[in-house]
């Protein structure tokens, strides 16, 4: 199983428990630092941005391997178990990590302790427990830690603090700068997606007016048609009466030569009836001539 997850540490070493308890799943945790506390983890190989370790299973053993690069931090298993970001194999291993840097420190102040010599009339106080060294330590660290703050750096790593009021508030620190660099990541991809939706937005709006546009064009075009069909029909009407009236009127005076000649007819009608023979003779040799 490989997973991937936004890192902001720079080392390994600086993913502390509480950071690793915040990122991964609440099980996979109990259970990988079950594993921790049952001696089932064995790192192989392992330096500041890579740990090869191996984990005991109840009835198996699986193998991690575990990458810090470009601001991700990759988690490999032979397992295949389906927790995000990290499976219970690889809490473990992180946490073994973790103990081992821990374990290397605490032996180098204990030789560094046992180096030091008391000096006469100032008691014999170790360094290594010393109070005064601590706040020293503190100090320095919290030195170091303003200045990375300030720059947007990565904390320096844990100073080497006794379970005290100090080393909490070194812890706190530490905390709260990760869940600031984690919001300040989430603001960053937040501000990228709302300019991205700025501009889809905009693009929309300009959409939205072109298609207005082209709508309020078509309409005074309608509004134009409307008009010209209303012309046309009143035109028509016009036209239709005048042709009616022609009509009418041409009717009428055929009627009345229809009249005239039926008028004519008959009284030639009449005339030729009242002509005798002679006379019809005489027209015929008249009209002949």
């Amino acid at each position: 199983m490989r997973n991937s997850i936004e890192c902001t540490e720079q080392k390994l070493d600086q993913i502390y428990p509480y950071v690793l308890q915040a990122a991964a799943p609440a099980p996979a945790f109990e259970v990988g630092l079950h594993y921790l506390s049952t001696d089932r983890v064995k790192i192989l190989e392992a330096d500041d941005q890579t740990i090869v370790a191996e984990v005991l299973d109840d009835s198996s053993s699986f193998q991690q391997r575990i990458i810090l690069e470009n601001g991700s931090l990759i988690t490999e298993c032979s397992c295949s178990s389906p927790e995000l970001p990290f499976c219970p194999h690889c809490v473990a291993a992180l946490l073994a990590f973790q103990r081992q840097v821990t374990a290397a420190g605490q032996q180098s102040v204990s030789e560094e302790t046992t180096d030091t010599k008391p000096v006469e009339g100032d008691g014999p106080v170790p360094a290594g427990t010393s109070p005064l060294r601590e706040l020293t330590l503190f100090m320095e660290w919290l030195h170091v830690a303003g200045k990375a703050l300030q720059g947007d750096d990565a904390l320096p790593q844990q100073p080497d603090l006794n379970p005290g009021e100090l080393m909490s508030i070194t812890e706190s620190i530490q905390m709260l700068h990760h869940h600031s660099q984690r919001n300040s990541a989430r603001q960053v991809a937040q501000e990228s997606e709302l300019a991205a939706r700025d501009k889809q937005l905009e693009s929309s709006v300009q959409e939205v007016k072109e298609v207005y546009a082209v709508c309020e064009g078509l309409r005074q075009d309608v509004t134009s048609l409307r008009s010209l069909l209303a012309r046309i029909a009143r035109e028509r009407d016009q036209s239709a009466e005048q042709l009616t009236s022609l009509v009418d009127d041409l009717i009428l005076k055929k009627q009345s030569e229809l009249e005239s000649l039926t008028t004519s007819r008959h009284g030639i009608s009449t005339a030729l009836e009242a002509l005798t023979p002679i006379d019809s003779q005489l027209l015929l040799e008249a009209t002949a001539g």
